[in-house]
């Protein structure tokens, strides 16, 4: 009797240590996942243009946002949306390179850090939960400086893409968007990120997800483009090589998008190596869509 009481005693005590374990690890990972991504800015916006202004704004949730905004002789605008790891500059997406295109088609361009990245204010970063709010600042501005919603095209990529799809029920009047190796649903591939380059088995993704959100204020489950692209005019552009947000994303979004949404696949891309992988034929798409599109 004794010795069964013992093995019972020593059952529940591992039950709660395996519990305690498993909750503070995914507090853990919620924290880690979460925390801001800062780094300086390694280069002047005269890499972009000479034509420039050092600028901070408020997005819409009264958060501190910094950037570069280079002013031009067209009424019309665009917008750069970073990805997760990358502040304004965004190499991996070539966002200098694509600027300057676009400059030099008469556009003004505001490129700048999301919240938590950069030299932006900001104690989380949002996965597309919270950044809605900088990019409604980022319009916002461009208002200010007097540019009609109807004039302004946004490009994301990845992260961004993400973030601007989860907001674009709230960008009725904004003249193009642009959605660059975009997910669908965005809590399946962090779990997938956590898995394969954190080696965080997937039975921790419901705890980290619950954390983010409860400590932090970031709902990742929540984080759902596919719902909110309805009756919306978009531009998708995906690599067919995309293993970190498959190209089966944009084409579930493709579906959910409103009449005359087009979907481009790069043969050879990767990860959002759109412009890297076929830099001709992202001209051809991204450009005759935003020219059509702005009034």
């Amino acid at each position: 009797m004794c010795h069964r009481s013992m093995k019972v005693k020593v059952l529940v005590f591992s039950i709660i240590i395996s519990a305690l374990l498993y909750l503070g690890i995914s507090v853990y990972v919620a924290s880690q996942l979460t925390k801001p991504i800062k780094s300086r800015i390694e280069a002047s916006p005269n890499v972009v243009s000479n034509n420039n202004r050092v600028i901070e704004f408020k997005a819409s949730d009264g958060l501190t946002l910094r950037g570069w905004f280079f002013p031009n002789t067209s009424k019309n605008a665009v917008i750069f949306v970073t990805g997760l790891r990358a502040n304004r500059i965004d190499y991996g997406y070539f966002t200098v390179d694509i600027a300057r295109e676009f400059i030099s088609k008469g556009y003004s361009v505001l490129m700048y850090d999301a919240r938590a990245r950069g030299i932006s204010d900001g104690d989380r970063v949002g996965f597309g939960f919270t950044e809605g709010q900088d990019i409604l600042g980022a319009v916002k501005f461009l208002e200010k400086e007097g540019f009609r919603q109807e004039s302004i095209a946004i490009i994301g990529n990845s992260n961004g893409a993400i973030s601007l799809l989860n907001t674009s029920d709230k960008l009725d009047d904004i003249g193009a968007i642009v959605a660059d190796s975009a997910a669908a649903e965005y809590a399946p591939i962090i779990g997938n990120i956590l898995s394969k380059e954190n080696n965080i088995p997937t039975f921790f993704d419901p705890a980290v997800f619950y954390f983010a959100k409860t400590i932090y204020g970031i709902d990742i489950p929540g984080v759902k483009p596919i719902d909110k692209v309805k009756s919306k005019k978009i531009l998708f552009l995906h690599g067919a090589l995309d293993m970190a947000i498959p190209v089966e994303n944009s084409r579930r979004l493709l579906e959910a998008a409103g009449d005359g949404s087009k979907l481009v696949i790069f043969p050879e891309g990767h990860h959002i190596e759109t412009y890297k992988s076929d830099p001709e034929l992202y001209r051809k798409e991204v450009f005759k869509f935003i020219d059509e599109e702005l009034k």
